[in-house]
C-alpha cells in the first residue's frame, strides 16, 4: 500500500494513537488530528450493472493497527483481503474484528440463501498511485441466490476467504446508506478504495 510521504515522518505517532484511541472518528474517515493525516475508505456498489451507489467505510482499530505494523515495523501483510456481506441493520464500530464481525453484522453465510460459491470473492486491487488503492476496474461480482429475496445492509473486507470465519483480521466495514433487496441470480458488483493522505 502507498503512504503519502508526507506522512512517513509520523509513524510511531500513528501507533501510539490507535493505541490511545487518540483519533476521531468522523462520517468520511478517520482523522489523526496531531498528525494532521485523514484515512478514508469508500465502497460502491450496483445491482446488475445498475444504480451505483458509494457508502462510506469505517476503519477498525484492528484494520488500521495491521496495516501500520506491517507498512512501519515489519509486521507480516496480508497477500490477499476479501469482501464479507452483511443482513444486519446496525452501524460498525471501530472496536469490531475479524472475530466479532460474524456475530456483529449478521454475515450471510448460506448458499442457499446468500450468494453463489465457496469462499469470499477477493479485492483484487490495482497498484496504489496518488495514495489511494481500489479495486473499482475489476469489482467482486456476488451472484445472489434466493428463493425469495436478500437484504444486504453492508460489507466489509477481512484478510480470510472463509464466510463466518473469526480468525482473520477485519480492516473496515460499512453500513449501506439503503438496504440493497436483491433476488435469485442478481449480480451485486462491490469496490473499496482506500485513501491516505495528509490534511
Amino acid at each position: 500500500m502507498k503512504i503519502d510521504p508526507g506522512l512517513i515522518k509520523h509513524r510511531a505517532e500513528f501507533l501510539r494513537a490507535i493505541n490511545n484511541h487518540d483519533y476521531e472518528q468522523t462520517e468520511n474517515g478517520i482523522l489523526f488530528t496531531k498528525q494532521k493525516a485523514f484515512a478514508h475508505g469508500v465502497y460502491t456498489h450496483n445491482v446488475n450493472g445498475q444504480d451505483e451507489r458509494s457508502d462510506g467505510n469505517l476503519l477498525t482499530t484492528e484494520g488500521m493497527t495491521h496495516m501500520l505494523n506491517t507498512e512501519f515495523h515489519g509486521g507480516t501483510p496480508v497477500n490477499t483481503w476479501y469482501f464479507r456481506l452483511f443482513g444486519a441493520n446496525v452501524s460498525p464500530l471501530a472496536t469490531w474484528t475479524g472475530a466479532n464481525f460474524t456475530a456483529n453484522a449478521t454475515e450471510i453465510t448460506s448458499t442457499s440463501e446468500g450468494w453463489a460459491g465457496s469462499v469470499g470473492f477477493a479485492f483484487d486491487e490495482a497498484a496504489a498511485s496518488a495514495a489511494n488503492v481500489t479495486n473499482t476496474a475489476s469489482k467482486a461480482a456476488f451472484t445472489i441466490v434466493t428463493a425469495s429475496s436478500l437484504a444486504i445492509w453492508g460489507a466489509g473486507l477481512d484478510s480470510v476467504a472463509t464466510r463466518g470465519d473469526t480468525t482473520g483480521i477485519l480492516m473496515g466495514a460499512s453500513k449501506f446508506a439503503a438496504v440493497r433487496t436483491l433476488y435469485n441470480t442478481d449480480v451485486f458488483y462491490l469496490g473499496w478504495s482506500l485513501s491516505l493522505s495528509s490534511s
